[in-house]
């Protein structure tokens, strides 16, 4: 059973698993995807499924920031690592790139980079007219009582 702490992963089963997708057959829900579907929960022995939409534009308005071209300040010293995101964020697999350090260490300011960078053209054409999103995860979790209902915007 795949429960409402992983609804990306519990998607992909469901799309790729004949017996589970029958079970959307069944209830006439119509597949496009796992952008606008939020998977909440499925059991196949025992025949349900939970499916919610979400307007995935109305949940970055309230919850993220678009830095991209906005008046960020200016990062110094870190083209090595932007240069690393960007060739990462290129690959054809592999590409999600993670960004992990403690507090202070400058996180924040390589994705600064990388926002600058696509604002003034600076990047391969796979990247040219990308937004970078900053989302506010305290904001996002606040109010939930139980794990995974943020995702339930």
């Amino acid at each position: 059973m795949i429960g409402t702490y992983d609804p990306l992963l519990g998607a992909q089963v469901v799309q790729r698993t004949a017996a589970q997708g029958s079970v959307l057959h069944q209830l006439s829900l119509i597949w496009r995807g796992i952008e606008p579907f939020v998977f909440l929960g499925a059991a196949v022995g025992l025949g349900w499924a939970a499916w919610t939409y979400y307007d995935r534009k109305a949940a970055m308005r309230t919850y993220g920031r678009h830095i991209t071209g906005k008046g960020v300040g200016l990062v110094v010293g870190r083209d090595d690592e932007i240069d690393r995101v960007i060739s990462i964020l290129c690959r054809k697999t592999k590409n999600c790139a993670a960004l992990v350090g403690h507090a202070g260490v400058g996180k924040t300011a390589i994705a600064e980079g990388l926002a600058q960078r696509i604002a003034t053209g600076k990047v391969p054409a796979a990247l040219a007219g990308a937004r970078v999103v900053e989302i506010d995860l305290g904001a996002m979790v606040a109010g939930t009582v139980l794990r995974g209902d943020s995702w339930c915007w």
